[in-house]
């Protein structure tokens, strides 16, 4: 396992879920091989919603800022490299393999983000083709990690990857977002006082809460890991871009 604490772009595993968007269900997957993208994809499989992942209560304290970056030059606050470009709109990640990669940039310095954390980050995707983007938390490395993303349309998802196996914990379809033009994603990740034993996921999307669960942390480690992240769903969907902007992670505190 790599750790994800000032990688760019890898390529490890596969990652692959289904989630129902729209009411039909997409079956998102990356599967890797070279550091540049270009794994081979087995055929997707599915996974059903977890039995151990619960709805959560959406009530998250903030406090104050502990880390922000605006991820424009001269900012050299997150990874870059191959797949990974800084310019002046931000950070751009690339997937560039249908069904077969995707993309990560992480904080080069992540020593004063706490494990409890509220993140807040622009994004958009400006050629709208089905990636999904969003913000990867907890664990370490790609193999035991949650993403929660969203396509430009508003078709989003929470997913629990664990020794490189992948379960979606909830999913829905937010009409009202439309990525090309920009998306604000706010993301909370933490262990709530009434439970030390889950981990408690929040993903809202210009300013409205979409979705929660509470996961056991026995499947993905509490740590103040997090990274951008970017991946390619089937390959009748092809490849894209995801850019994002003005990051900022606070304290967070939930009952």
């Amino acid at each position: 396992m790599r750790s994800a604490s000032r990688a760019s772009k890898h390529v490890i595993g596969c990652i692959r879920f289904a989630l129902l968007a729209s009411g039909a269900a997409i079956v998102l997957s990356a599967c890797g091989g070279s550091a540049g993208g270009n794994g081979s994809a087995p055929s997707p499989t599915a996974h059903r919603p977890s039995a151990s992942a619960t709805s959560a209560p959406s009530k998250i304290n903030v406090g104050t800022v502990v880390f922000t970056s605006t991820l424009r030059p001269p900012s050299a606050d997150f990874g870059t490299g191959s797949g990974v470009q800084q310019g002046p709109n931000g950070i751009t990640l690339n997937v560039d393999r249908p069904a077969g990669g995707y993309a990560y940039s992480a904080p080069r310095d992540s020593q004063h983000v706490p494990q409890d954390l509220a993140l807040h980050v622009k994004a958009y995707e400006p050629t709208p083709s089905q990636i999904y983007f969003g913000v990867a938390c907890r664990g370490g490395g790609t193999d035991n990690t949650y993403l929660l993303l969203t396509d430009a349309a508003g078709n989003w998802v929470i997913v629990r990857v664990h020794n490189g196996g992948q379960t979606v914990l909830t999913s829905g379809s937010d009409s009202s977002i439309d990525g090309s033009k920009g998306v604000t994603l706010d993301v909370a990740c933490v262990t709530p006082q009434s439970n030390d034993r889950v981990n408690r996921l929040v993903l809202a999307l210009d300013g409205k809460e979409v979705g929660s669960a509470d996961d056991p942390h026995d499947n993905v480690p509490i740590s103040n890991s997090f990274s951008l992240f970017a991946i390619s769903p089937q390959t009748d969907t092809g490849t894209g871009s995801a850019t994002f902007s003005n990051v900022s992670v606070r304290r967070a505190v939930s009952p």
